[in-house]
């Protein structure tokens, strides 16, 4: 026995009884205290985790997807997910405000509904592999960036502070804090810093892809011979058209409610239609005008539209674009000659019927312009009015709530009349219109810059700006006088116009931009297998 042992003997063999019982019960306290220590540190450290779980941080960290060794974790993929769900949702509202089905139902989660019928894919699969895919391409072209030495311009810096700027005032407006504002948008884990973070990166992959695409430049030879082997889609077209509906008779149940067609209802309903185009063509070729006999046959919502003898005359579309279209392949058929008039069958919705004039290479057609304008605004009653600032010419959203009346209308074009005889008069240059414009123009958008707008391109523009300026035929220094108008056609004043510069000859510069994206595509696809994204079930389950 060791000295020690002997000595606590000795020491026991001392106590009394009660003693005895006492200092077993202080080791018993001891042992206990130990153990309650132990298990309060163990009830603290379940408290932490559990709370950080319902913080999100444990989930948000969660890898959801890799691009080769670079990790994405649940809230920078539902970045991806919500921005592409986000769209969805917002054209399918847009549709339905036109009694319009987009497809996709809003009232519905995104796994309780087909997005591909043939692969049987829903839309929440599609929304995920969406957002992988675009993770992978932002990743992919930031990554070439940085091996490039390319830097963000100042433009994108700009681009950047404004999509922060944007999130803090709708957050405010709102009447979120910009964290639960961005949650809102973006999903649970989303945070300011994840999307500071994808915004930088996605206006960098963004301006990388144009910087990159635009140094595919091609020679007048190289352009040449890529006309010879598509000028279907490059020359301009010049043809007219409407549209025959085939009517189905609906018949109701006992109910009264409406019961869909049946084939054979919808086909006899065809028949009628050709047989409807038919007549028309005949007439046509038989001398009435094509726009006068349209009348006769399209729907009666859109039967006054032909008493217009420009409506539907096509002058200014390249191959390309109606491409797309039912009677595209008809209008571009090498064969097609002027008087040519015939139809072409949209399904058993109904007939297009055409009437071909013609099809040449446009040398006078241009892509893009540089143009200046003075807005003169028609005066409105001020209890009317609700805007303080007048619409640009690329603004076709109302901004009053009462329309001018005919007086306030002819006063405004009085004005832009005379603003367009007194630059005649004087020294009728680019300079003199320009100090014209910052006098007088109501258009806070260019009425510091001489009313002007650059590299303006076809469809940029509400429909009377944009058909003026790329008029066929239209010269640097021409002037004149169009319409102002709202979204719903109504007019709100006048521009008064001047062609600054014609930019480059459209079936140009389409064909320079079909060979550019093909390269681009070229360029792009080589690089497939050095950035493979793939997902991580765990993390994935976290998106959306």
């Amino acid at each position: 026995m060791s000295a020690s042992r002997e000595k606590k003997q000795r020491q026991n063999e001392g106590l009394t009884e009660k003693q005895r019982k006492e200092q077993k019960e202080a080791q018993k306290n001891k042992v206990r205290n130990i153990i309650y220590i132990v298990m309060g540190a163990i009830v603290l450290v379940l408290i932490a985790a559990l709370l950080i779980w319902h913080s999100g941080i444990i989930q948000r960290s969660t890898t959801a997807a890799t691009v080769d060794d670079e990790k994405f974790n649940a809230g920078e993929v539902s970045y991806y997910y919500y921005s592409v769900k986000n769209q969805t949702v917002n054209m399918a509202k847009q549709y339905a405000q036109y009694g319009m089905s987009y497809g996709y139902d809003t009232t519905l989660e995104p796994s309780e509904q087909i997005y591909n019928q043939d692969t049987g894919e829903t839309y929440e699969e599609y929304f995920k592999q969406t957002a992988l895919d675009n993770l992978r391409w932002v990743v992919l072209m930031d990554g070439e960036a940085k091996k490039a030495g390319y830097t963000l311009s100042d433009d994108g810096k700009a681009q950047i502070q404004s999509a922060k700027d944007s999130i803090a005032k709708y957050s405010t407006q709102s009447g979120y804090t910009k964290a639960a504002y961005l949650k809102l948008l973006y999903g649970t884990y989303m945070t300011e810093t994840i999307f500071n973070q994808q915004i930088e990166m996605n206006v960098l992959a963004q301006e990388y892809s144009t910087y990159y695409k635009a140094q595919f430049t091609y020679t007048d030879a190289e352009l040449e011979d890529y006309y010879k082997e598509n000028s279907a889609t490059l020359d301009t077209y010049d043809f007219r058209y409407c549209f025959i509906p085939s009517n189905v008779e609906t018949t109701k149940d006992a109910s009264g409610n409406e019961q869909a067609a049946t084939d054979e209802q919808k086909a006899a309903a065809q028949k009628v239609a050709v047989a409807d185009a038919e007549k028309m063509i005949a007439r046509v070729k038989a001398g009435e005008a094509f726009n006068t006999v349209a009348a006769d046959y399209v729907s009666s919502d859109t039967a006054a539209s032909f008493a217009d003898a420009e409506y539907n005359h096509v002058t200014d579309k390249l191959g390309s674009d109606i491409s797309s279209t039912a009677y595209g392949s008809w209008v571009t058929d090498a064969s097609r000659v002027k008087g040519d008039c015939g139809y072409v069958e949209s399904g058993t919705s109904g007939c297009y019927v055409i009437l071909f004039n013609s099809r040449v290479r446009s040398e006078d057609i241009y892509q893009t312009v540089d143009v200046r304008h003075i807005l003169i605004k028609a005066e409105t009653t001020a209890a009317a009015s609700d805007a303080s600032a007048s619409p640009s010419p690329s603004d076709s959203t109302d901004t009053t709530t009462a329309l001018p009346t005919a007086e306030q209308l002819a006063a405004a074009k009085a004005k832009a009349e005379e603003l367009l005889a007194q630059w005649k008069a004087g020294d009728a240059t680019s300079e003199s219109f320009a100090t014209l414009a910052n006098e007088n123009s109501d258009d806070t958008g260019s009425n510091t810059n001489g009313g002007l707008y650059e590299g303006v391109t076809r469809g940029q523009m509400i429909t009377s700006f944009n058909d003026w300026c790329f008029a066929a035929g239209r010269k640097v220094g021409d002037t004149g006088i169009v319409e102002n108008t709202d979204s719903s056609g109504n007019v709100l004043g006048y521009h008064v116009m001047y062609m600054e510069k014609l930019g480059e000859i459209r079936w140009k510069y389409q064909a320079n931009s079909d060979l550019a994206s093909a390269d681009y595509n070229t360029w792009y696809n080589g690089l497939e297998f050095s950035y493979v994204v793939k997902a991580v079930d765990k993390g994935m389950a976290l998106v959306g």
